[in-house]
């Protein structure tokens, strides 16, 4: 096979890029436009929304749980001498 030293432009490369809504990923999307898109390539743009306020509940909950607060107690550690209004 003779070599001419130009781009293979049958070649399809896949693309996955995370996109959250931030600026960073906004930014990440123009570099691969500008810097190293090739006609053929597959872009998959896959959408990551950020979940930092369920963990953040979650490990509130989880806390409640093992202090044994209240309502969200564990069974058998709940306080009984509390009073619901």
């Amino acid at each position: 096979m003779e070599e001419t030293g130009n781009k293979d432009t049958s070649r399809k490369r896949k693309i996955i890029m995370g996109m959250d809504g931030s600026r960073n990923a906004e930014e990440a999307l123009t570099w691969y436009k500008d810097n190293i898109h090739e006609p053929a390539d597959f872009l998959i743009l896959v959408h990551t929304p950020e979940f930092k306020h369920l963990i953040t509940m979650h490990f509130q909950f989880s806390r409640g749980l093992r202090l044994g607060g209240g309502e969200f107690g564990v069974p058998g550690q709940m306080n009984t001498n509390q009073t619901h209004m």
